[in-house]
């Protein structure tokens, strides 16, 4: 008998609609939809691109949904459904409207329902974009950070969580890539297969004496200072987290969205691997995402001194994180998302990350270069 089979028939809608949906959040997502008030779903497609979660688009008539069904494991205990839904929910009451709006959710299905937006990727996301158009889009991005900034300081945002890997106090930056880089050392410490084997050598003998190198370097300006402000981040920010619409720039995914160092914020829209903002754009989107957080130039140039010491930092994080699928856990939210062949995943991920960490870290002292000059 399948979750189907429980509904009422008005709630059953078509076999195809059922089966497109797991069996085991069938019944409480057509169930979910109807509550919300959109009627019985009438197709239901599964979409590619979410990495940690899978990712439903449901027709009701004339209307489209997105239905995420959240992973879940017991070592990783994050809320990812409640933060993002709380974080929209917030942000909808504050008037912004570049974002999805939440429709409704089910916390024991691990499932909610987020407006549908129709659009087309960012042109930051093309390996020559127009500069006019990235251009408009960093302004866009700066616009929207502005609005989470000056929503920051509703009473009803004290609520609201860190964001994931929040950085709150200035030593904050360095604990996340101490942490990480030791659970990947642990996790490639008896390597099974060819690809792990090839990460424990990068691990060992590139990753790990950059970090301590750099770690030593940042941390020479960084560990006197005060806890650093607090701003709203999306977390994981960046053009590939946003889509170009009719109306403007829409940005997604807020599941570790939250309080955290608008430093960091900085850092990870620069640094993201997943958006390759040309270089030449990285001091221009540094520049206007500090003007979007204070206005005040003394603040500015703190905020950008902090920016450019943390930038190697995060450069190594994000170096970690595109090596999540070699740990257990990780590997395991993949292929709930994404399926496929781990060993080739894991293999075009490392990759991806001797790419990007050779690309990556040698230009820094060029933007520092650059921005400073402008400060």
């Amino acid at each position: 008998m399948t979750a189907c089979d429980h509904m009422p028939k008005s709630a059953r809608g078509s076999h195809g609609v059922c089966s497109a949906l797991p069996d085991a959040i069938a019944g409480a997502a057509i169930g979910l939809v109807q509550s919300t008030g959109y009627g019985a779903p009438t197709s239901v497609k599964q979409l590619t691109g979410g990495g940690n979660n899978r990712i439903y688009r449901i027709h009701t008539g004339t209307d489209a949904l997105v239905l995420k069904h959240y992973f879940r494991h017991q070592v990783d205990q994050r809320d990812r459904l409640g933060n993002e839904f709380a974080f929209l929910s917030f942000c909808t009451d504050r008037g912004i409207t570049c974002i999805p709006r939440p429709v409704g959710m089910d916390a024991q299905a691990g499932i909610a329902l987020y407006t549908y937006v129709t659009g087309e990727p960012c042109a930051a996301l093309q390996d020559n974009p127009p500069d006019k158009a990235l251009g408009q889009e960093i302004a866009e991005a700066a616009a929207f950070l502005a609005k989470l900034h000056d929503a920051s300081h509703h009473p009803e945002a004290a609520a609201l969580a860190p964001a994931s890997e929040a950085c709150l106090m200035p030593t904050d930056h360095f604990e996340c890539v101490d942490r990480r880089l030791q659970i990947l050392e642990e996790a490639l410490s008896a390597p099974l297969s060819e690809s792990m084997a090839n990460a424990c050598e990068f691990v060992r003998n590139v990753l790990r004496p950059a970090w301590n190198t750099q770690r030593e370097s940042a941390l020479a300006h960084i560990q006197d200072e005060e806890p650093a402000c607090r701003t709203l981040s999306p977390s994981d920010f960046g053009f590939h987290n946003a889509l170009r619409t009719a109306y403007g720039l829409v940005f997604l995914d807020f599941e570790y969205a939250g309080w955290d160092d608008p430093a960091k914020t900085l850092c990870d829209f620069v640094c993201h691997p997943a958006h390759h903002l040309p270089f030449s754009f990285q001091s221009n989107a540094l520049l206007a995402l500090a003007e979007a957080v204070t206005t005040d130039t003394s603040e500015k140039t703190v905020l950008l001194e902090r920016t450019l010491h943390l930038l190697p930092v995060h450069v190594l994080k994000w170096c970690c994180i595109m090596l999540n699928d070699f740990k257990p856990t990780d590997n395991a939210r993949r292929h709930f998302a994404m399926g496929g062949d781990p060993e080739a995943r894991r293999a075009k991920q490392l990759a991806k990350v001797r790419a990007y960490f050779s690309a990556s870290l040698p230009r820094l002292a060029t933007l520092s270069d650059s921005i400073r000059s402008q400060i």
